[in-house]
């Protein structure tokens, strides 16, 4: 996760959730050469992105956070509002040609259930800090409750969690 550079950072007392910070949604931008699947390149594609919203000559400002949800879809969050709203208000190239586009994120917090597959395969220890590990809380009854973009990381991270469980199983059976 590309965040603040170090000597920026605000000590424990006063850091800021990224989820509760106004947000963007870009779309559009090519993954770095390293691709996806690796955490460099996850990585250098977080690093581009904040460095583009830092910089006032795109409207940007502070960076809390940026996130990726997809090879080409990030979430940005900002300090100021009024940085969002300035950033939504101008078009976007990348210092490397590419014309991104740039939307409000309109799901700040959301909740939602998991499925009843999820709740057989991890126990509620294991759940709660897969959660935890994706800021997102679980409420009680399979419920979650989080932002969009952070719920959208914790699918993705129990799926592969889910196919591993079950050729376990299968395995198990043979």
């Amino acid at each position: 996760m590309a965040t603040r550079p170090p000597s920026d950072s605000p000590s424990s007392d006063d850091s800021v959730d990224a989820g509760s910070c106004p947000a963007i949604l870009v779309h559009g931008f090519r993954p770095p050469d390293e691709g996806m699947k690796s955490e460099r390149g996850i990585e250098a594609a977080q690093n581009k992105l904040t460095v583009h919203f830092q910089k006032s000559k795109n409207g940007g400002g502070e960076v809390v956070d940026t996130t990726l949800i997809s090879a080409n879809v990030a979430r940005v969050a900002f300090e100021d509002a009024e940085v969002a709203q300035r950033v939504l208000a101008r078009q976007h190239v990348l210092k490397s040609g590419e014309t991104i586009r740039v939307e409000p994120e309109v799901f700040t917090s959301v909740t939602t259930t998991l499925s009843p597959l999820v709740m057989t395969v991890f126990t509620t220890q294991q759940l709660e800090s897969a959660c935890e590990m994706h800021h997102v809380k679980l409420c009680g009854g399979g419920e979650i409750c989080g932002n969009w973009s952070r719920i959208s990381e914790l699918q993705a991270y129990l799926v592969p969690c889910l196919r591993l469980a079950k050729q376990h199983d299968e395995a198990g059976r043979s």
